[in-house]
C-alpha cells in the first residue's frame, strides 16, 4: 500500500503598487490500495512561513484527492521587489505510512519597485551649472515627480519625468546659507504607476554659491577735516589734512557684513565711517575701502587722491653787514645791507605769500618791520636799511610767512669796527668793534687765526658740567656726548680714547647682589677645640668611618657636603664710591 502528497504551486497574479502576488497553492494525497472513508484526517501546510491546520474526511482505494486548493496573496521584497514562495505540508494517514509529508517552492515573478535616482554631478554651482538627475526606473511604465529641499525651502524641479530631466538651481537658494560658501539639500523621486505612488527616494545634493556672489559696497566718500583747507587749497595738504572717509555696505543672498575697515594711505582703521591721522606722505594716496560678509568672501574699493606737497616755510639764509648807501661795504658804514633767500610751498600755487625784515638795536624792545613786495614762492634779494648808528649792534630778523605757520631766521650786525673802544665811564674795553658794556672786555678778532674755543677746548677736550645743555649751544663746535661710562687714566699714549670693560655689567640701580662666581676663593677654618669634639664623636662611633680609613680622617676631609650651611646675606649691596652725576661731552670738531 502507497500514500503521498502532491503540491502545485500557481502565480495567478501581480500587483506592481501593492507589491504582492496572488499565488493558487494546491495539495493532493493520493492512496493505493486500502479505502478509508469514514475516517477524517488532518494536517498542517505552511505557506510563506504562517501554518495552517486541515483535514480530510477519507479517501478511496486507488484515489487521488484534493486535500488543500486556496489562494494565498504572497507580499514581495520592498526593495527588490522580488520573493520565492515557499510551502512545506504534512499529514497524519493513520495508515502504516504513519505521517507523511511534502515541500516546494515557486520564484514569483519580480515586481518593478522605486526608481533609484542618480546624479551626474553631487556638486553644484547655483545659477552656472545644470545637474541632470537620472530616475533608473525599473518599468517603462513608471513616471516621477523630481522634488529638491535645500535649507528652509522646497519646490518641484519636474513632473512626469521618465528617464531623466535636468535642474539649473536658482542663486536664490544663496538665501538658505547666509554664513557659508556652500551647503547640503536633497532631491526627492517619488516614482508612479500611473496614478498610483509606488515609493519615494531621496538622494543628497550639494549646492555651492559661486565666487562672484560677493557682499558689495553701496557708497563710498572722502572729505577733509580740518576746517578750511578744502575751500583754501580745494585739496588735501601733506602733513596738515586729515580725511574722513565714510562707505555704506550690505551682504547678498541672505549674507550680512561681518567686518569693515578703511586704510588710508597705507594705515588701516576698522568700521565703516573713520578718521585719519595727519596724512605724512604727499602725491597720489589710496583709500581703500573694505567689507566682509558672514560667507567670508570680501570686496574692496579704492579711491586715490592727490595730496599737495607742503613743507613748512624756509627762511634759508640772512646775511647782514654795514655799507654805504649804494650798498658797497663799509665796516664803520650807517647803512645795512641785507641778503637773504627764502622758500615757501606752492600748494597748488594756492598757499599764502608773506616775506618780512625785522631790525632793531639790540638795546631796544621794538623791531621797525619792512614788508617785500614779493608773489613767488622763492625769493633770492637783499634791501639796504638806512639810519644805521655806527655806535649800536643790531638784531636782524627774517620772517617767511604762509597760510600755516611763520619760520624766521636771525643774525645780528656788529657795531662799526673800530680797532679799540673805550666805553664812555671808562671801565669797558673793546677791539674790533665799539664798546658798549661797563666791566668788560669784548673782542671781535680772531686771535692769531684761531677762535678763543680752540685755546680753551681744543679737539679732544672734555667738558664737565652738572649742567645738560650742550657746550656747543654755549662755546660753538661739534661735541659728542659720553654716556654710561668711567675715565680711566692710561699711561699708554696710544690706547687713550679707546673704551674697555664689559658693556654689559653695570649696576643700574647702585646696587648688585653677588654671584657665587664672583665670591673671592675662601677656606672655613675647623679650631682645636672643634677638632678634638669631632675625634670624640668619631671614637664613640657616631661619625663613620672612610671605606679603609680611620674613622678620625673623616673630620678632616670634611667640606659640608652633608651638613651644607652658608655665610653672608643675599641682599644686593652698592659698590660705587662715593659719587656725583655729571654730563661729560667731548668735542669733535
Amino acid at each position: 500500500m502507497a500514500s503521498y502528497l502532491t503540491l502545485t504551486l500557481t502565480e495567478k497574479s501581480f500587483s506592481i503598487p501593492n507589491n504582492n502576488s496572488v499565488v493558487n497553492v494546491k495539495m493532493t494525497w493520493t492512496v493505493s490500495g486500502s479505502t478509508h472513508t469514514g475516517y477524517t484526517k488532518s494536517g498542517t501546510i505552511t505557506i510563506d512561513g504562517t501554518a495552517h491546520s486541515y483535514s480530510v474526511a477519507g479517501i478511496d482505494y486507488n484515489e487521488t484527492k484534493v486535500v488543500y486548493n486556496a489562494d494565498h496573496t504572497i507580499a514581495h521584497d520592498e526593495t527588490t521587489g522580488a520573493k520565492t514562495l515557499a510551502v512545506s505540508a504534512n499529514l497524519v494517514t493513520g495508515l502504516y505510512e504513519g505521517t507523511i509529508s511534502t515541500s516546494g517552492s515557486i520564484k514569483l515573478t519580480t515586481i518593478p519597485r522605486i526608481s533609484e535616482p542618480t546624479l551626474n554631478d553631487s556638486t553644484v554651482w547655483l545659477r552656472d551649472q545644470t545637474v541632470t538627475i537620472y530616475t533608473n526606473r525599473k518599468s517603462t511604465s513608471f513616471t516621477h515627480t523630481i522634488t529638491y529641499s535645500f535649507g528652509g525651502a522646497t519646490g518641484t524641479i519636474a513632473t512626469g519625468v521618465g528617464v531623466s530631466t535636468t535642474w539649473t538651481p536658482p542663486i536664490s537658494l544663496a538665501s538658505q546659507i547666509p554664513n557659508a560658501t556652500s551647503g547640503s539639500g536633497t532631491i526627492t523621486c517619488k516614482t508612479y504607476d500611473g496614478g498610483t505612488l509606488i515609493g519615494t527616494k531621496p538622494i543628497s545634493i550639494f549646492l555651492s554659491v559661486p565666487s562672484d556672489i560677493l557682499p558689495s559696497i553701496d557708497s563710498l566718500s572722502n572729505e577733509e577735516v580740518i576746517a578750511g583747507l578744502l575751500d583754501k587749497f580745494g585739496g588735501y595738504v601733506k602733513g596738515k589734512s586729515k580725511i574722513n572717509a565714510i562707505m555704506s555696505a550690505s551682504g547678498i543672498y541672505g549674507s550680512t557684513i561681518k567686518s569693515s575697515s578703511i586704510k588710508i594711505a597705507g594705515t588701516s582703521y576698522s568700521g565703516i565711517n573713520v578718521t585719519s591721522g595727519i596724512l605724512q606722505n604727499g602725491g597720489t594716496v589710496s583709500i581703500i575701502y573694505s567689507v566682509t560678509d558672514t560667507r567670508n568672501r570680501t570686496v574692496t574699493s579704492t579711491v586715490d587722491v592727490i595730496v599737495f606737497e607742503y613743507s613748512n616755510p624756509v627762511p634759508a639764509s640772512i646775511n647782514a653787514y654795514r655799507c654805504n648807501a649804494d650798498g658797497s661795504i663799509n665796516a664803520e658804514g650807517t647803512y645795512a645791507k641785507v641778503v637773504i633767500q627764502a622758500s615757501i610751498s606752492p600748494v597748488d600755487d594756492k598757499n599764502d605769500i608773506s616775506y618780512k625784515v625785522k631790525y632793531k638795536k639790540t638795546s631796544e624792545d621794538t623791531y621797525t618791520e619792512v614788508a617785500l613786495a614779493s608773489t613767488a614762492y622763492t625769493l633770492s634779494t637783499s634791501i639796504i636799511l638806512s639810519s644805521i648808528s655806527d655806535n649800536d649792534r643790531y638784531d636782524i630778523i627774517l620772517e617767511v610767512q604762509d597760510y600755516f605757520v611763520a619760520a624766521i631766521n636771525s643774525v645780528v650786525l656788529p657795531t662799526a669796527f673800530t680797532l679799540i673802544d673805550y666805553i664812555a665811564d671808562g671801565t669797558g674795553i673793546a677791539f674790533g668793534k665799539v664798546a658798549e658794556k661797563s666791566n668788560c672786555l669784548e673782542i671781535e678778532l680772531e686771535v692769531c687765526g684761531k677762535g678763543i674755543l680752540d685755546y680753551v677746548y681744543p679737539i679732544g677736550s672734555l667738558y664737565f658740567s652738572v649742567n645738560s645743555t650742550s657746550p656747543a649751544t654755549l662755546f660753538g663746535g661739534t661735541w659728542v656726548r659720553l654716556n654710561n661710562t668711567y675715565l680711566y687714566g692710561d699711561d699708554t699714549d696710544e690706547a687713550l680714547g679707546g673704551t674697555f670693560g664689559s658693556t654689559t655689567h653695570t649696576h643700574t640701580t647702585g646696587s648688585h647682589v653677588l654671584s657665587l662666581a664672583e665670591m673671592p676663593y675662601h677656606r672655613h677654618y675647623v679650631n682645636t677645640y672643634a677638632r678634638n669634639w669631632l675625634v670624640q664623636a668619631v671614637s664613640s662611633g657616631n661619625v663613620g668611618a672612610n671605606s679603609g680609613g680611620s674613622k678620625e680622617a673623616n673630620y678632616s676631609n670634611y667640606q659640608g657636603s652633608n651638613y651644607s650651611h652658608n655665610h653672608g646675606s643675599t641682599a644686593s649691596s652698592a659698590h660705587y664710591p662715593p659719587s656725583t652725576r655729571v654730563a661729560i661731552w667731548k668735542r669733535t670738531a
